[in-house]
């Protein structure tokens, strides 16, 4: 059971019947990346907004949400929309409050930020942060994590909580997934004792850490046991960087990377199902960008996205759904910029790119092998995997010749 099955199977309990639980908070979180910003709403229109009404009235400008497969659609911005759909038609969350959402988007400033405010109980919140969409300015901003003490929708974050002042609320909470969790817990860390205090529970479904260690935050000790991180076992985004906090590890029903989309998260009556530790591809992928990351200085993590990120937006791809079939030839741009990064920066980032590959191939051969299907299929990838690596010792030298001879 997923969360859209969690929706059909308890929608019919209200918040009073059944008290708001984890699961909640990950609807709440997901329902960011619902793109309200495309709608036209009056003063009037907000001062009675709902789930309920928020859905009709995307119907009215926009059209109406079709049913999806969730497993075969990733993008978070398709399935936040069905997930409106899915919580308009449920007595549990159609006549929950959005009580204020705003967003922000430059390309200029690289910030991609949204946050909404549901009230399902009277006085009582979720402050819901959006996480990255498929612009390569999003991607850009969480980048920069890596190489900056804070990036633009983290400050974004903490204003938007100011800004909402908590004391006026019996209980305040805060979610998001990937970046959404990650600047999810920078607004309560860096922001003023008085509004910290009103702040109850911090959920950040697999966002990212810190590149300080979470301890060296003055006030982190105070809040630690307000953040509740939640990953699942096969976790990428959400094991970069610095964390100290404790976490839970849960089951997906999908598989390797792809279980980034909580929509599938596995899901047992009001929780989640719990395991005992990261998958070993989780783990080696981690190990592999830790390392990577670790051979870098700031200035050099620095060049390294300004120049990787200059290079898609140069061969004129702005959203990652413009690659596809039809943008060969931008690709081909996109490789002959990157080969000015510096040899060792390059080869580090192959090194990084294989160990995803590999591990993601490995789960696939693992899958096939439990479920028996086309057995000799398994040593045919993996044989594959090995010719893969082996080749990319040779493949810079061949991509220099090609895109511009000696460039570094």
């Amino acid at each position: 059971m997923n969360i859209c099955d969690y929706i059909e199977w308890r929608g019919d309990l209200s918040f009073e019947a059944d008290p708001f639980c984890e699961v909640d908070a990950l609807i709440f979180a997901w329902l960011s990346y619902y793109p309200a910003e495309k709608l036209t709403l009056t003063m009037e229109q907000m001062e009675s907004l709902t789930l309920k009404s928020l859905y009709e009235i995307h119907v009215q400008q926009i059209g109406e949400i079709r049913d999806m497969n969730v497993k075969l659609n990733i993008n978070p911005t398709d399935s936040g929309t069905y997930l409106l759909k899915l919580v308009a038609e449920s007595p549990r969350f159609e006549n929950v409050r959005v009580l204020r959402f705003r967003t922000n988007f430059s390309q200029e400033d690289n910030t991609q930020f949204a946050a909404f405010t549901y009230e399902y109980l009277p006085r009582q919140i979720a402050i819901s942060y959006r996480g990255t969409d498929g612009s390569v300015t999003g991607w850009r901003e969480d980048f920069m994590m890596c190489c900056s003490d804070a990036i633009p929708s983290q400050h974004l974050a903490r204003e938007y909580l100011e800004a909402e002042d908590p004391s006026r609320y019996d209980y305040v909470l805060l979610c998001g997934h990937s970046k959404g969790g990650n600047i999810a817990m920078h607004a309560i860390l860096y922001t003023t004792d008085a509004i910290r205090a009103h702040v109850g529970t911090v959920y950040n479904f697999d966002g990212p850490g810190f590149p300080v260690p979470m301890e060296s935050i003055p006030c982190y000790p105070e809040v630690q046991d307000k953040i509740l991180t939640i990953l699942p076992e096969s976790s990428i985004i959400g094991m970069l960087m610095e964390h100290e906090e404790d976490y839970d590890i849960i089951e997906s029903e999908m598989v390797s990377m792809l279980q980034h989309n909580a929509m599938l998260w596995s899901v047992k009556r009001k929780g989640f199902i719990r395991k005992k530790g990261f998958s070993s591809s989780s783990q080696f992928i981690d190990k592999a960008l830790h390392s990577w990351l670790e051979s870098l200085n700031n200035e050099e993590k620095e060049k390294f996205v300004n120049v990787t990120f200059d290079a898609l937006e140069n061969a004129g791809i702005t959203d990652f759904t413009d690659i596809g079939p039809s943008t060969i030839p931008k690709i081909f741009s996109l490789i002959g910029n990157m080969v000015t990064i510096d040899s060792e920066s390059r080869k580090n980032l192959i090194k990084v790119i294989m160990a995803v590959m590999q591990a993601g191939g490995n789960t696939v051969v693992s899958g096939l092998k439990e479920n028996e299907f086309i057995s000799s299929l398994g040593s045919q990838v993996s044989d594959a995997t090995k010719d893969l690596t082996k080749a990319v010792d040779t493949g810079i030298g061949k991509l220099k010749s090609l895109f511009g001879g000696t460039k570094k």
